[in-house]
């Protein structure tokens, strides 16, 4: 006969880890989590992997301060932003093949590399980070308001123009892959160049829109940052304490607001110098190429020499960095 013993954990071991698993913030989780998607399918990293972890961390943080609304129009603009993005993402590979094709050969490249878990985790790692530091403002500005007894008429202003301006972002930027996805369906050319519609005025509206609405949510963050770790006469909190370890905590986010911040910002600015210089290549010589050029603003860029240092560095490959969700994070390279 065979004894096979088993032993169980004590209630007390188990008790012990939950308690560690719930102390974890739910927001580190639904921003970590969803790149991990991309142990499956490397791309899916920076698409599917962005845009879920930024609507469900919004999301989760409304479950929460339902009561607040104010901070709806912050979270909500974010479960927009993700939503939308991952539909735009999963339409536009069903009806495009150049991006199907894309798809794939990232997936080859990164299966070549061997091992899915040693070759994949460093970058699905830093995403989630960098997805981390895109959420932060909603952290910052849900302790604000739910912990703000008043909040000065001015400061609600202040943070109603500063969540609009990130609705105008994030809505211009889903304007812009809409023309564009449906141009190019009607054209039945996904290399046609659309110079129609919002892309008559502004060149690339998914990334200076994308622009515009992370820096509003970013500037949102920091102010309420700031009115968290230092107060003032101008906001009168719950407790009325504001303890050296929770002033580290929000340095600490502030931190990785920053990280988010310039890297999704580095990454918009790159694809739009690079897209502005293919474009002036294959269609330099085309009057109405110039006509348009000369009609209409690019967007923000980075600046000549900014760009000269980008572009020599390794863009090709989806795993070469931040730069490689170009394709997901800002919509379409045309």
């Amino acid at each position: 006969l065979v004894h096979i013993s088993v032993v169980v954990p004590s209630h007390s071991s188990l008790t012990t880890t939950t308690t560690k698993l719930h102390a974890v913030p739910t927001e580190i989780w639904t921003s970590f989590l969803p790149p991990m998607i991309g142990f499956y399918k490397s791309e899916y990293t920076v698409s599917y992997g962005y845009g879920f972890a930024t609507a469900l961390t919004a999301y989760s943080i409304w479950r929460r301060c339902q009561n607040v609304p104010l901070l709806t129009l912050h979270t909500m603009a974010l479960v927009f932003y993700g939503t939308r993005l991952n539909l735009f993402l999963a339409i536009r590979s069903k009806l495009s093949r150049r991006i199907q094709e894309f798809n794939e050969s990232v997936e080859k490249k990164a299966q070549a590399r061997g091992n899915r878990l040693a070759t994949r985790a460093p970058f699905i790692l830093s995403c989630g980070w960098l997805y981390y530091g895109l959420n932060v403002p909603l952290v910052f500005t849900s302790q604000l308001l739910q912990q703000s007894t008043t909040l000065s008429p001015t400061l609600q202003t202040v943070f109603r123009i500063l969540f609009g301006a990130q609705w105008l972002g994030f809505v211009l930027a889903a304007v812009g892959d809409f023309t564009k996805t449906w141009v190019k369906q009607r054209q039945q050319n996904e290399n046609f160049l659309v110079r129609s519609g919002i892309l008559a005025w502004i060149r690339h509206p998914n990334y200076t829109g994308e622009c515009i609405g992370w820096t509003a949510n970013a500037m949102a963050g920091m102010l309420a940052a700031a009115l968290l770790v230092w107060g003032g006469p101008t906001t009168t909190t719950a407790s009325g304490s504001n303890s050296l370890s929770t002033a580290l905590g929000l340095l600490g986010n502030l931190t990785s607001l920053l990280v988010g911040w310039t890297g999704i910002l580095f990454v918009l600015l790159r694809a739009t110098s690079n897209l502005e210089e293919r474009q002036a290549k294959d269609y330099g010589n085309d009057a109405k190429y110039q006509s348009w050029v000369e009609s209409s603003w690019s967007g923000f860029q980075l600046s000549s020499s900014a760009a000269a240092a980008a572009s020599r560095k390794p863009t090709e490959d989806i795993n070469d960095g931040p730069s490689s969700s170009e394709p997901a994070a800002a919509g379409d390279a045309d």
